[in-house]
């Protein structure tokens, strides 16, 4: 009786690990397809927490890692910023910056986000990292929770050289970043909005407007009045229409269409597809 169990408990713990071999086996199989998926997906995707640290991602896949950088967002991008300052985020115009900002929204309310267009100073990997190119990134995430851990997995595609596709473009040129996050929410389902936050970053690209086809320009009083060459520009070029957000009743000029910084949405986007279509 007992070589009987013995034999049984045998049988039975050689059909485990027949079943275990082959599951184990079924979900190899089934992460190296998922990885093919994620590594040969259009653009590139991180996981990220909510200091930006980049937990996985399938940009090493094509691309290298600097030398001594960490493993944050900015940096892995070879962001020119998080560069120079070290770390994501440490750079005194992080606080500008679009990205950071409709992420770190994102992480606080716990949801999605879409629609994110904005300018970036990037080190060129393939001309020894010393130079830096402009490259124009369009971002969208989601919220996930990872081992009870609040993470987002965001996806970057390079869209520089994407004409308007299917919706209007805009060039909205401004360092106030919840400004920004303001009207591309109020515009994104209608119209693709550019976010530059900097001199160098609008000059580049109102100097190709015939190659990017801007439907308008967007900007706020502030920046408009402290860079003389950019409102220059601006009033010169005179084939877009160009929209300054204000809080102040007495702005006015006649080459621009001032509109109030506490818009409602809907009336923003009825306002811009008027404007734009006439």
């Amino acid at each position: 009786m007992i070589t009987y169990i013995l034999l049984a408990l045998t049988l039975s713990a050689v059909a485990f690990a027949i079943v275990m071999m082959r599951r184990s086996k079924t979900m190899e199989r089934d992460n190296r397809q998922l990885e093919a998926v994620v590594e040969n997906q259009e653009g590139y995707t991180f996981l990220v927490n909510n200091k930006f640290e980049v937990q996985k991602t399938n940009y090493f896949v094509s691309n290298k890692h600097a030398e001594g950088e960490p493993y944050v967002l900015g940096n892995v991008l070879h962001c020119r910023n998080a560069h120079e300052a070290g770390r994501c985020g440490e750079h005194e115009a992080c606080t500008m910056c679009p990205v950071r900002f409709v992420i770190t929204k994102s992480f606080e309310r716990k949801t999605d986000f879409t629609d994110v267009e904005a300018c970036m100073e990037l080190y060129d990997e393939k001309n020894t990292g010393t130079e830096t190119i402009d490259v124009d990134v369009a971002l969208k995430g989601h919220f996930v929770n990872v081992d009870e851990q609040d993470m987002m997995v965001v996806n970057v595609r390079d869209v520089t050289d994407r004409k308007l596709e299917n919706k209007p473009k805009l060039l909205f040129i401004s360092t106030d970043v919840a400004l920004y996050d303001k009207v591309r929410e109020a515009l994104g389902s209608t119209f693709r909005v550019l976010s530059a936050d900097n001199n160098h970053q609008a000059l580049h690209r109102l100097m190709l407007a015939s190659s990017y086809q801007f439907g308008a320009v967007l900007t706020d009083e502030e920046f408009y009045t402290k860079n003389e060459t950019i409102a220059q520009l601006l009033v010169k070029n005179g084939q877009v229409p160009v929209f300054v957000f204000t809080s102040n009743d007495g702005f006015a000029d006649d080459n621009l269409i001032c509109l109030n910084k506490t818009f409602q949405p809907k009336e923003l986007l009825s306002r811009m597809v008027g404007e734009i279509a006439a």
